[in-house]
């Protein structure tokens, strides 16, 4: 549910072999971004017009290759809605909390309050599983599942 970054880190370098293997991925990411923008395209789809809802919206002509998709509920259910999808087994996620508001920030003067609408997506966000391996069948589930959760 919530991940917290408690002191700044160490930029660490891949080794020669993950290196290699991430390389040899490369050949897939036409056909990785492809059924991830497939998967999109669905929850669009069965999710448009639900006034519970509040889809990913894109800028004309980009092209994003869709690591997550994150839905927008209404804050006050965020948290019970998230409990029952993970509970009917639907792995979905919190995500993009504001940067400043890690304890690493703390000693540098940024208070909440700060960027409204940036806080105000994090309260509504919820992830939904997108990856290329995903069939056509568990993307239904999700979507049946949200829905069902959610209400029309």
């Amino acid at each position: 549910w919530h991940q917290e970054v408690h002191e700044f880190g160490l930029n660490y370098r891949l080794p020669d072999v993950l290196c290699a293997l991430g390389i040899s991925q490369m050949a897939k990411l036409d056909g990785f971004r492809k059924r991830r923008q497939e998967i999109h395209d669905t929850y669009n789809a069965a999710f448009a017009g639900n006034e519970n809802l509040m889809l990913p919206q894109t800028t004309d002509g980009a092209a994003p290759a869709w690591h997550l998709y994150p839905l927008r509920v209404e804050a006050s259910r965020r948290r019970s809605i998230f409990d029952e999808l993970r509970s009917r087994g639907i792995g979905v996620q919190v995500n993009y909390i504001p940067a400043y508001w890690h304890p690493v920030f703390e000693d540098l003067g940024y208070r909440r309050g700060m960027c409204p609408e940036a806080e105000l997506y994090y309260q509504q966000e919820i992830s939904l599983p997108l990856y290329p391996g995903l069939t056509d069948s568990e993307v239904n589930t999700v979507v049946d599942h949200v829905l069902d959760v959610v209400g029309s």
